[in-house]
């Protein structure tokens, strides 16, 4: 008996048959494969040691829940914040789109004006504030790299429709009285 094998039947290239897609397996891979592999390897010694293991188990635990329970209160602020906001939100479009700028007696727009100017200077006491009829005055003497900061948040306070800066730069403070002393710490710097 003689066979013959016939050369279209069997082509060597096709030797051994792929089974599913054909991957190209770089050296990228083998190594991210062998770096996750050892990674998860020492995690397990880690965790799993027969001397230590139990307490590093437990601490890890205890740890998680603290970061759960913070990401929860986190959370619940900010809902609540956004809630407020959302509550307030149709009273501020009425008073808004009513007169087009809010009409705020001029003791309390001193008082929101005051409230702000410690966010965004370290001296806010040396600072006087008059205000008429939403027209807001600036005086005393301020250090030079926080004017422009000054000015755009008491413009940006509700009721506020001008502001004149009557203010005296300084670049240091340690010559001018009203602004020598430790400063209060600025929360926008």
């Amino acid at each position: 008996m003689n066979f013959e094998i016939d050369d279209d039947f069997f082509d060597e290239s096709d030797w051994p048959p792929a089974i599913g897609p054909r991957r190209d397996v770089s050296w990228r891979g083998w190594l991210l494969g062998g770096l996750l592999g050892c990674l998860t390897g020492a995690a397990l010694a880690y965790f799993l040691d027969p001397d230590r293991g139990r307490r590093r188990r437990v601490m890890f635990a205890d740890q998680f829940h603290r970061r759960l329970r913070v990401a929860g209160h986190w959370a619940s602020r900010k809902q609540r914040h956004f809630s407020h906001v959302l509550e307030s939100l149709p009273h501020r479009l009425t008073i808004r789109l009513a007169s087009g700028v809010e009409e705020v007696d001029d003791g309390r727009l001193i008082q929101r004006i005051r409230a702000r100017m410690g966010r965004v200077t370290r001296y806010p006491g040396a600072i006087q504030v008059a205000a008429a009829r939403g027209r807001v005055s600036l005086s005393g003497p301020v250090l030079g790299d926080e004017v422009e900061r000054l000015v755009k948040c008491v413009r940006s306070v509700p009721g506020v429709r001008r502001v004149v800066n009557n203010m005296r730069t300084h670049s240091r403070g340690a010559v001018v009285p009203g602004l020598q002393g430790e400063g209060g710490p600025r929360l926008n710097a």
